[in-house]
């Protein structure tokens, strides 16, 4: 199973599955693409910050990845969003093909002087006691360009609601590119074999499938009622 099988059957959790479409050849060596990038915020990033700063790895981590980035909710208002998805859903950063997250070969990202670290250790304090399900890749825009987010993603399963998954993410990194980025995430996915389509098809076949699993539990809802109004 690839790692876009097993994020489809986490999102088959979740409420959704994702399915195969428009094929590629690839055309562009994947480490080429790999540096194709100028400047990073990144785990490395709140390293020194914590150290400039004089605070926690945890709290320069928060200030950096997370309080400016993420999209603010009911438990977090204090989160600012300033990173706007190109993408509705991100895609897979690699193929797994059935073996466990910390035994996959990842890639490894690189600027100018250095490489890109992205990837959550046992001992980085990032609020969440275990360690990520899978990676993902999306592009947006910031208040200075466009970028290219790295994502580490777990699932919760609310104890109110045991049939439902919630999948949730925090950033690990952003990354400048040199060219466009949506172009280029098109290419990564292409080269990467991370999906078989284009961005946009993904996105397009994971909210069809999305919607066709919202259809059928609305009519699940209704056939219960009508079976308790024969009460």
């Amino acid at each position: 199973m690839n790692i876009k099988s097993r994020v489809a059957s986490t999102f088959k959790r979740a409420g959704t599955a994702i399915k195969e479409s428009g094929v590629y050849d690839a055309q562009i060596p994947l480490d080429d693409l790999c540096a194709d990038f100028s400047d990073a915020l990144d785990l490395t990033s709140v390293g020194e910050a914590a150290s400039f700063r004089l605070i926690s790895w945890g709290a320069a981590y928060q200030s950096v990845l997370v309080v400016p980035w993420q999209r603010p909710n009911d438990r977090h208002p204090e989160w600012k969003g300033q990173f706007a998805w190109h993408n509705r859903y991100p895609i897979p950063l690699v193929r797994s093909d059935g073996v466990p997250m910390e035994d996959v070969t990842m890639p490894t990202f690189r600027l100018p002087n250095r490489r890109v670290r992205y990837e959550i250790d046992y001992d980085d304090k990032v609020g969440i006691p275990r360690m990520p399900e899978w990676y993902s890749i999306v592009t947006g825009e910031t208040p200075s360009g466009e970028k290219v987010g790295i994502l580490a993603n777990w699932t919760f399963i609310p104890p109110d609601e045991p049939t439902k998954t919630i999948v949730f993410n925090r950033v690990t990194a952003l990354m400048k590119c040199k060219t466009d980025a949506q172009d280029w995430l098109n290419d990564y996915a292409k080269v990467s074999s991370c999906i078989s389509s284009t961005v946009e098809e993904f996105s397009d076949a994971e909210e069809e499938a999305r919607e066709a699993k919202r259809q059928e539990f609305e009519g699940a809802k209704d056939l219960a009622t009508e079976a308790a109004l024969q009460f």
